[in-house]
């Protein structure tokens, strides 16, 4: 697999979404990673076959990628009730 699990910041998702539903995340993260790992490969050798250069299918990869972290950098984070474990996102 492409990203080695212990470096997934699992606090990171904890404070962003809480306890309670990072298993739901994880499981999200886990499977859109497997299908970029199965895809995006076919993806840039397709490119490659239609214009002889890997300069496209890399672009692409690039700007998915900053797609990525623009929507990352929009997630609020939350505030978590120890007592509860319930997520409060911060106004």
């Amino acid at each position: 697999m492409g990203i080695p699990r212990k470096e997934i910041p699992m606090g990171t998702f904890r404070d962003l979404f809480g306890i309670k539903t990072l298993g739901r995340i994880m499981g999200i993260i886990l499977v859109a990673d497997g299908l970029a790992e199965s895809l995006m490969p076919m993806l840039v050798g397709a490119l490659y076959k239609m214009n002889n250069s890997y300069t496209l299918g890399f672009s692409v990869l690039i700007a998915i990628a900053v797609m990525g972290d623009i929507i990352v950098s929009f997630l609020q984070k939350g505030k978590i009730d120890e007592g509860t474990k319930e997520l409060f996102i911060k106004d």
